[in-house]
């Protein structure tokens, strides 16, 4: 696993991902630290990270450095375990928590309906129904709800060049990424512990990277990327 490499060799991000730009804020959804097994019927909030995630967290924490400017995350305690790996001094009192990154999260807008397709269906195969826009109690569409977090993670970037973590959930990375680089969620794809899907505003543009594919589309209307 890249990551993994990357982690060990102590490489800077730049150098391992050349696509990334130095002299942009890059926005960062990321797939929280790695956590325990979730028993089969139940949402597992409170599974915390493990001791091999606390020690990769701290590891990739500890590579990105200074060029962490601000870290939000999602309100689930496992996310805001790892949040506090990416806070230095500086940012250890002004972690962000945020329900669009969790707790429920961009895409639900009814737990309790939205619970009963989790219980039917598998994380995977909700990122695929979400992906292809199919209609599921609960559920906002995909596309608006992606369009809602993409708003939502530039506006919340400074000026400043540099790193800018938003810890979340494993499906809430796949189905992003999917939606604006037109990778349906599946397996193979699937986002590791600490993954991310990088992005930032360049000309008009808007980049996406992840898994080492890059791609950029024009930066959507206001009207079109209004939260919900």
């Amino acid at each position: 696993m890249i990551l993994n490499q990357y982690i060990e060799s102590q490489e800077c991000l730049y150098t391992l991902y050349p696509d990334l730009p130095k002299d942009k804020p890059v926005a960062m959804l990321m797939r929280h630290s790695e956590r325990g097994e979730i028993e089969l019927g139940t949402p597992g909030n409170e599974i915390p990270l493990t001791p091999n995630g606390r020690v990769t967290a701290e590891k990739l924490a500890k590579c990105l450095g200074n060029n962490i400017i601000s870290v939000e995350t999602s309100p689930i305690p496992r996310c805001l375990e790892t949040a506090h790996f990416f806070a230095n001094d500086s940012l250890s009192k002004s972690i962000k928590e945020s329900p669009l990154l969790g707790d429920p999260g961009v895409f639900i807008h009814d737990p309790e309906l939205a619970w009963e397709s989790f219980l039917k269906h598998d994380v995977v195969e909700i990122s695929k129904k979400l992906f292809s826009l199919e209609k599921m109690d609960g559920f906002y569409p995909a596309d608006q709800a992606c369009l809602t977090l993409l708003s939502y993670c530039l506006g919340s970037l400074q000026q400043n060049p540099g790193f800018y973590p938003f810890i979340s959930h494993d499906y809430i990375v796949a189905v992003f990424a999917g939606r604006f680089m037109g990778i349906a969620p599946n397996q193979k794809c699937w986002p590791h512990f600490l993954e991310s899907v990088f992005f930032w505003e360049e000309k008009g543009n808007i980049f996406f990277f992840y898994k080492k594919e890059l791609k950029s589309i024009k930066r959507p209307a206001a009207k079109e990327s209004s939260k919900q």
